[in-house]
């Protein structure tokens, strides 16, 4: 008779289990990989969104108060909630900026309100404080704190402009 042995050619269940758990931890570690690079991507376009909103305000800012004659409110020596700029052209002046419902509003020459940020992002806070820096010049501060609203934790808090009036 002919003695026949069979080729275990398979794995065993030690192996097959060993095989899986090794697996299971690659495929994890590329998940949390691959979802910390998607997490971090979509921070990084709300901390973009929120910077760009706050230059174009300075930008806006530096734009009006470039051809300003003056600013009537706040009064000279004291802080206040809204911006209101005096200047030569019947058009544009008065200019006013203020905050409401967490948006920064601009109004030229006594017209409509406009937005001057966009829809995702929020102005928390704007203070614009009107300081005597000596007896030719004056100076403006102007403080905005602004989140996104997707996701609140990208901020930028306290962000100063100041300005020299003549």
């Amino acid at each position: 008779m002919k003695n026949t042995t069979f080729n275990n050619t398979g794995f065993t269940l030690m192996e097959t289990i060993l095989y899986v758990a090794l697996l299971s931890i690659f495929l994890t570690g590329t998940f949390l990989f691959v979802n910390s690079i998607l997490s971090t991507s979509s921070n990084i376009i709300e901390r973009n969104e929120v910077v760009a909103n706050r230059e174009f305000i300075d930008s806006k800012l530096h734009w009006l108060l470039s051809q300003a004659t003056g600013v009537s409110a706040p009064v000279l020596g004291s802080t206040g909630g809204s911006l209101t700029i005096t200047g030569a052209t019947a058009g544009m002046y008065p200019a006013v900026i203020t905050l409401s419902n967490n948006q920064l509003l601009l109004s030229l020459a006594g017209g409509a309100t406009a937005p001057i940020t966009n829809s995702r992002v929020q102005i928390t806070s704007f203070a614009v404080s009107h300081i005597n820096t000596s007896d030719t010049l004056h100076e403006l501060r102007i403080t905005t704190d602004m989140r996104s609203k997707a996701k609140t934790n990208v901020t930028s808090l306290g962000d100063i402009f100041t300005y020299v009036l003549p």
